[in-house]
């Protein structure tokens, strides 16, 4: 005798929900990663640009460590890998039409930074830290990290 949910075409609906339920959930992971890895880029141009305690840089990394929270819902630990111009997030990239992602991938990798993760437990302290040192590690792109903490 025949299975009746076959005839109803029911067996295949609770196997086509989860796939996207799951889909649903990676593109939602992706995207609080982009909105994460951007407001880094922010963070990391504003260090650069403004001193210490400029309202600007306190805007950009509270911005960031919200952000970075918001991520963590999907995904903790958070780890971003910078590859080939592209920054990437579980093994895709993320989609990038204004090329920041590039520009930051290539900035990062010049300077030898090829993975980033962040866990839970990262602080606001943390990210201020990651962006003092690498805004004022651009002189020393060339000579290599190494070389940096030797003195």
């Amino acid at each position: 005798m025949p299975d009746r949910g076959k005839l109803l075409g029911k067996t295949e609906e609770p196997v086509a929900r989860t796939e996207s339920r799951q889909a649903h959930t990676e593109r939602a992971a992706a995207l609080a990663a982009g909105r994460f890895v951007r407001s880094l880029h922010v963070l990391l141009r504003s260090a650069r640009l403004y001193q210490k305690n400029h309202p600007r840089l306190v805007e950009s990394l509270e911005g960031a460590e919200e952000s970075l929270r918001a991520a963590h819902d999907h995904a903790a630990p958070l780890a971003i890998r910078f590859d080939h111009g592209r920054v990437v997030f579980r093994g895709q990239p993320l989609s990038d039409s204004r090329g920041e992602m590039k520009s930051l991938a290539e900035d990062l990798s010049g300077r030898g930074v090829s993975v980033l993760v962040f866990s839970r437990e990262t602080n606001l302290g943390e990210l201020n830290s990651l962006a003092a040192l690498l805004s004022a590690s651009r002189s020393y792109a060339r000579i290599g990290w190494r070389h940096r903490y030797r003195r």
